[in-house]
């Protein structure tokens, strides 16, 4: 009989992973941050891009949550870079050997590339923002339209002079070091095909199931907080109330990471599609898995961030640089979950296709 301390107490447990054995130092000058990203990352990417698996979903969200854990500036540069290589791998392409991999496709405020195509040759250009990485990437996945307003998709190197990221155009002090800079595309020649046809990005299979490891990654961040929140009380037992908060905040990371545990085993129970090896699932409920798993995370985070500060008082918030950017990276990194509009979007599934009466038999 197995020992009871080789029994996972619980979701988190089985979850959310170990933090890595790297220390990003935020209280260096903003150069040497990057200078330290720049020359880690390489060989973290490699690394961790030989240890991710599509197929293993439980696997893959406890590497996930456990960069969050560790830093969410790292997580985001390098769920980037794996993410990137996922939707590779479900397009039937190859990464670039050896190329650190973001992926830069948003389309806030009206921005975005255009795709022109001139003297047999196509052209990107146009403005992206929150390009994570700009100064630090190799190549990108990025989005573009074309005239007939269809979206795709190009991998495309991005040291290349036509692109120009614009300086403190992310002036924000949460993921400060991610460099999630704009990025200025001038007529840049596409030297090869789109990935995937036209449409790919948005309507694969992997864009929910990337959603979710965003959301693992998130919930790792939580579980750092609350790491911080520990190391600063040390031997300092709170009171009643703080006890409370520290309760409160408990119960919403397992219950978010009990989600995540029940969402992999339906994901990994699923019949698998031949060419992607990914689950096969209808769109309409691998989008409302992707839902309900980034709102139970969103809500956790909002409980953690609401009640760790009140825990540990405004001398970690002030004094404290590791809990203090932990908090702010958080805040910002979550935000984009949509919030009330996915709410409203799982509200509209429950009123279109009310819950069953009961168990589903066999």
């Amino acid at each position: 009989m197995a020992s009871s301390s080789a029994v996972p107490r619980g979701a988190r447990e089985l979850l959310i992973g170990a933090p890595l054995p790297v220390k990003l130092d935020r209280s260096m000058a903003p150069a040497e941050v990057q200078a330290w990203l720049a020359d880690a990352l390489p060989g973290l990417a490699t690394e961790l891009g030989e240890r991710s698996s599509v197929r293993d979903f439980l696997a893959r969200w406890q590497l996930l949550s456990a960069l969050g854990r560790t830093d969410l500036v790292i997580a985001r540069l390098l769920e980037g870079h794996l993410d990137a290589l996922a939707i590779l791998t479900e397009a039937g392409r190859s990464a670039v050997p050896g190329a650190s991999y973001g992926v830069w496709a948003s389309a806030s405020g009206g921005t975005g590339l255009t795709l022109a195509h001139r003297d047999g040759t196509d052209y990107l250009a146009g403005l992206m923002r929150f390009c994570s990485g700009a100064l630090l990437l190799d190549r990108a996945l990025t989005t573009a339209r074309d005239g007939a307003g269809e979206l795709h998709l190009f991998d495309i190197g991005v040291r290349d002079e036509r692109l120009r990221s614009i300086p403190g155009s992310w002036p924000a002090l949460g993921m400060d070091a991610s460099a999630s800079l704009d990025v200025e595309i001038d007529n840049l020649p596409i030297d090869s095909p789109p990935v995937g046809p036209a449409g790919f990005y948005l309507e694969r299979t992997g864009l929910h199931l990337g959603g979710i490891g965003v959301a693992a990654v998130w919930l790792g961040g939580l579980q750092g907080l609350l790491d911080a929140t520990l190391r600063v009380l040390g031997d300092r037992r709170p009171d009643e109330h703080g006890l409370a908060h520290l309760g409160a905040v408990s119960l919403a990371v397992e219950s978010a990471a009990a989600t995540l545990v029940s969402t992999a085993e339906r994901l990994n129970d699923a019949p698998v599609d031949p060419v992607t090896q990914l689950c096969d699932l209808p769109a309409l409920e691998l989008t409302r898995l992707a839902l309900i798993c980034r709102s139970a995370v969103e809500a956790a985070v909002d409980v953690g961030t609401r009640r760790l500060p009140r825990v540990v008082g405004p001398v970690a918030l002030g004094r404290d640089g590791d809990f203090a950017h932990r908090l702010a990276d958080l805040e910002v990194f979550v935000r984009q979950h949509h919030a009330e509009r996915d709410l409203a979007r799982l509200g509209a599934s429950e009123f279109d296709e009310p819950w069953s009466d009961g168990p589903v038999s066999g």
